[in-house]
């Protein structure tokens, strides 16, 4: 009988599982994806969106264009999984619920921002996980800017929480944009230039990097006129600012929390162990458990013993080890545990900036990190088309006139149901 493979989640890891199954599985079972979306979002180029250099289409992709055609999509929210029964439930966007047989469950739900029970942080932060918080973050942006020009008081500032790898992410599209934002909103932003403030808890930025990278990106930041606030913490959030645990209050256009993740809460509903941050657990193999398997952000995945990185890299690595090990269990061989060396990290800054850890120990700064950081993605783009159009507006300068763009028909809503 042919084997039935249903994945939940068609992120990085979600969408690498599902095209390294297909052709696998062509004769001997069927794969099926389950997406809250029809879309594919490409989350390096997230920060893009806010700075102006990319538009939706570089983004976010059809995910019936870049699956393997052999893989069947299902667009809805997961009701429930039936562990005993082997049964998914998705809930339909007219409300239909579609039951799902399976032989195989791959869970790929990736995770969620967490809060930490900060208070106003839910409410008035803007998180940075989907196309909506870009655009809800720019869009913050440009009405503080509006107001600035008008003399009003709405503080042009941001505050970054968390000096992390996505917190400095967003810290260098926020500088893009404003950089360009010079050319329309000149006088009032010589007068008093926005200042982004980024508060990091521990004593450095990107502890996790090798020096001298985490003082290279303090130096660079302070010399833009940027606050670096280490061992501080954001304790509150309000809709003008935020307020840190040393009582000081900054006033300012937007608050963007990207002081940690957890796991979805489609993840706290399965049938499953959960461990650290309520991501499942696993064996070695990425078993949860006889036919479940789990990989990126939503897996307690390990190398070495070490937890391993929420990365884009790590849930396309675990994709691949997944689907080689669920091939090994229909042809009844031996499974193996996953084991992947991290190639490196890149950091963009902004201004083409950025910085890079190559292997376990070189560092590159500078420009070159910052080419390496646009050469990689750019190789991994889905389809020629895209990688082409990408080059060419870069090249000739489209980011520039998209910048500011703040009208209604620029803005995005991939759906009216609330986030999972």
């Amino acid at each position: 009988m042919a084997a039935r493979v249903v994945i939940l989640g068609a992120g990085h890891g979600g969408l690498r599982c599902a095209n390294a199954l297909a052709p696998r599985l062509a004769r001997r079972g069927a794969v099926t994806v389950v997406a809250r979306e029809n879309y594919f979002l490409y989350y390096p180029f997230l920060r893009d969106l806010v700075a102006g250099a990319a538009d939706l289409t570089e983004v976010a992709f059809p995910l019936r264009e870049v699956l393997d055609p052999r893989v069947r999509l299902v667009v809805g929210d997961l009701a429930r999984v039936d562990a005993q029964g082997r049964e998914a439930r998705v809930r339909l966007p007219d409300g239909e619920e579609r039951a799902l047989r399976y032989d195989h469950l791959v869970i790929a739900l990736g995770s969620s921002t967490a809060y930490h029970g900060v208070p106003g942080a839910r409410e008035s932060a803007v998180a940075f996980k989907s196309v909506d918080d870009a655009l809800a973050l720019r869009l913050r942006v440009l009405d503080a800017l509006e107001s600035e020009e008008s003399g009003g008081r709405l503080s042009p500032d941001v505050v970054v929480a968390g000096g992390s790898y996505a917190g400095l992410e967003v810290a260098g599209a926020l500088h893009d944009l404003l950089r360009r934002a010079h050319r329309v909103y000149g006088p009032a932003l010589r007068a008093r230039p926005p200042v982004i403030h980024v508060v990091e808890g521990e004593r450095r930025l990107l502890g996790g990097m090798p020096d001298p990278i985490p003082e290279y990106v303090q130096a660079l930041l302070r010399r833009r006129g940027d606050d670096v606030a280490l061992g501080e913490r954001v304790a509150a959030v309000e809709p003008g600012g935020a307020r840190l645990q040393g009582g000081r209050l900054i006033p300012a256009a937007a608050t963007v929390w990207v002081a940690g993740v957890e796991a979805s809460p489609a993840v706290n509903a399965l049938p499953f162990q959960r461990g650290k941050e309520g991501r499942l657990r696993v064996d070695p193999m990425l078993r949860v458990e006889e036919g479940v398997w789990a990989l990126g952000d939503c897996a307690d995945a390990r190398v070495g013993g070490k937890e391993a990185p929420m990365t884009a890299q790590h849930a396309e690595a675990e994709a691949e080890s997944v689907a080689s090990n669920l091939v090994r269990a229909l042809l009844g061989r031996p499974l193996l545990p996953y084991h992947h060396r991290t190639r490196g990290l890149i950091v963009p800054l902004g201004e083409g900036l950025g910085v890079a850890q190559v292997g376990r120990d070189r560092a590159l700064l500078g420009r070159s990190a910052g080419l390496l950081w646009r050469a990689f993605h750019l190789s991994r783009l889905p389809g020629a088309s895209r990688k082409a159009r990408y080059v060419a507006g870069w090249m000739t300068g489209a980011p520039r006139q998209r910048a500011l763009i703040r009208a209604p028909a620029f803005t995005f809503r991939a759906s009216s149901r609330p986030p999972s």
